[in-house]
């Protein structure tokens, strides 16, 4: 868990003062207790918690577009953002060295190799960091006979 003070009155504290945090957990925020020892000042204050997004989430289908050569790669944002905006997504892949930013939920990635299983981790980017990974595998299609254009199947 990583936090950040947002904002937060510094004015309230004086030498000796305390700061009581209770029942803060993964939220995006809480309500803390400001307490000023030498003049028994007690005020409420708001802090923020910011953390790194969650990672981002699955689709049915996240390879689409499949073709020998290439496929679409597409995910939905992180459920929890981390209480700061997504700025982007970074993209690894393997077989390779695919790497490549992007601020949208989809990419198409050319030059593949033909019937080639890729592994893909794609993590969410706020102002704190990137978060865990989504992994995701697809696998390119075979190559198709020179002279072929369409395969066609029937049972008997």
């Amino acid at each position: 868990f990583v936090s950040t003070v947002n904002s937060f009155n510094e004015t309230l504290l004086t030498t000796n003062a305390t700061l009581t945090f209770s029942a803060i957990s993964d939220l995006d925020e809480a309500v803390v207790v400001c307490r000023g020892v030498q003049t028994l000042i007690t005020k409420e204050c708001t802090l923020l918690i910011t953390t790194v997004p969650s990672p981002p989430e699955p689709l049915p289908t996240n390879c689409t577009d499949i073709r020998n050569d290439s496929l679409t790669l597409q995910w939905s944002p992180p459920s929890d953002n981390g209480g700061e905006s997504i700025s982007h997504y970074s993209v690894t892949g393997t077989p390779g060295d695919i790497s490549i930013i992007t601020i949208n939920t989809m990419y198409l990635f050319p030059d593949l190799t033909p019937n080639t299983i890729y592994t893909f981790n794609v993590s969410a980017n706020n102002s704190l960091g990137f978060g865990d990974d989504l992994v995701i595998s697809c696998t390119t299609l075979g190559n198709v006979p020179p002279g072929f254009t369409e395969v066609s199947m029937s049972w008997c």
